[in-house]
Formats: C-alpha cells, structure tokens, sequence
C-alpha cells in the first residue's frame, strides 16, 4: 500500500498502549516512509517501547511524555517536535480512553468529565497546537 508517506514528520498522541491502535497506527506510518514518526502519550515508559519499535524499522522518532489535556505540556510537546524538525506534515490525534461502564444510572460525573476531557478537548488542545505550522507555507 502507498499512503504518500514518504518524507513526512508525523506527530502521534496516544502511541504508549502496547495493544492499541495508536502503536499500529505509529509503526503504519514508519513503514509507509514518514521520515519521522514522533509518538507522544502520558506514559513515558510504555511511548518509549513505541518508539523503539519505529525505529527498528528505520525510521526516525521521538518519546514524548504529553498530556493531551494540558496545554502548557502540549505545546511544550510541539516546541520540541519543531526544535528537532522544523515542521508537522500529519497529525494523529489517537490520544483517548473509555473510563467508565457498566448500567448508565451507576456511572459517575468525574469520569465522564474526564473522558470528554481526554476526547474531546485533547483533540483541540492538540489540533489547536499544531495547525499553525501545518499551515505554514514551505
């Protein structure tokens, strides 16, 4: 398959779990040709393992711990993908968790704010971060 990858930076929030899309979605985009393939989430740990398997397929990348939620830690993440690349050519907004279940009358408010935190505005904050360089003439 050929996405036209090639060359591309790519930023991605949500790459740390080790059995979610976000990891394949990562490791899609170094084997399609991005040059870069910078993964993000709120376990250090667990992006680093992400990372490490980009770059076993030759591509280059970068771990950054970042909560979508908190947009000084956002764009403190965009500052250094720039620092290092100079440009954000695709972002993968990925970064997102269901915390709730079970019967609806039983859910709590905390969690729902929480979710819709990390779903929703985490994808603005982030978007809201990385536009202004995607929107840069070359």
């Amino acid at each position: 398959m050929d996405l036209s990858l090639k060359g591309k930076i790519a930023l991605l929030t949500g790459a740390g779990s080790q059995i979610g899309f976000g990891k394949e979605i990562a490791l899609l985009a170094a084997k399609e040709g991005c040059e870069a393939v910078i993964v993000t989430d709120i376990n250090l740990n667990d992006v680093k393992q992400t990372a490490e398997d980009v770059k076993a397929l030759g591509c280059k990348t970068m771990a950054i711990k970042a909560d979508v939620t908190d947009k000084n830690e956002v764009q403190a993440m965009v500052k250094q993908v720039i620092s290092e690349y100079s440009k954000i050519d695709i972002l993968f907004n990925v970064a997102g968790a269901i915390l709730g279940g079970g019967p609806l009358e039983e859910q709590q408010q905390e969690l729902w704010d929480k979710e819709v935190g990390l779903n929703l505005y985490g994808t603005l904050i982030v978007s809201q971060a990385v536009l202004p360089y995607m929107k840069k003439p070359l």
